[in-house]
């Protein structure tokens, strides 16, 4: 597979943000619970101030028996996990790498 994100001059996507998202779905009756931006653009463009939530994201979460949703999924190099009741982000750590 090859995947290429049309970009603007500043290495941004071109169109508007937020660009990626972690989305809880309800299976039983097909409803989002919550959604949220996943990622910053912080270490992607340091220059923008303020960072912009919510980068293009490729990868899934790992979900726990005690309510945790850990996911790196995003263009900055961080490891997060979210409540997976209300999606509140809980910790979040900084890789070596992107995840």
């Amino acid at each position: 597979m090859s995947r290429q994100v049309l970009r603007s001059p500043s290495g941004l996507p071109c169109n508007p943000p937020p660009w990626g998202a972690l989305v809880a779905v309800d299976l039983s009756n097909g409803t989002i619970r919550w959604n949220v931006p996943l990622g910053t653009t912080a270490d992607l463009v340091p220059s923008l101030a303020p960072a912009i939530r919510g980068t293009p994201n490729l990868g899934g979460p790992i979900v726990t028996a005690g309510g945790l949703v850990f996911i790196a999924a995003a263009m900055d190099d961080y490891l997060r996990a979210f409540d997976i009741d209300t999606g509140a982000v809980l910790w979040k750590g900084r890789l070596p790498a992107g995840g």
